[in-house]
């Protein structure tokens, strides 16, 4: 269940990622809440970037609100199943699932198979 909580900083609320239950989505947790919430809102303008240019490329039937509900919630992942121990850079991690994310998403949405989208080219 989500809840909301007023922003510390006055900006619009924040989500508070503590009360989310993470072994109905299979993902272990790494690290503290506190620490969640702070990766997935330091790197939130990384989902807007990736949406605007997976715009770029798709129709324009496709829902940018779609996608960026599809980002953030990779984010919200990426940030819960990241290991700092691997010495690879959050943003970098995050940016490859939340792309990945946006892919699936796209093929969600797509009426054709992948394999019919390949023979058409």
């Amino acid at each position: 269940m989500r809840r909301f909580l007023p922003s510390e900083r006055g900006c619009a609320p924040t989500l508070n990622l503590a009360s989310a239950p993470t072994e109905a989505i299979g993902v272990s947790v790494n690290s503290t809440p506190v620490d969640v919430t702070d990766l997935v809102v330091e790197h939130l303008p990384i989902v807007g970037y990736n949406v605007s240019e997976i715009l770029h490329r798709v129709p324009p039937t496709v829902s940018r609100d779609e996608l960026a509900s599809a980002g953030a919630l990779a984010l919200v992942l990426a940030a819960r199943a990241y290991d700092p121990s691997t010495n690879v850079p959050f943003a970098r991690y995050a940016t490859l699932r939340i792309k990945g994310a946006l892919l699936d998403e796209l093929r969600s949405m797509d009426w054709a198979s992948r394999g019919a989208r390949r023979r058409s080219r």
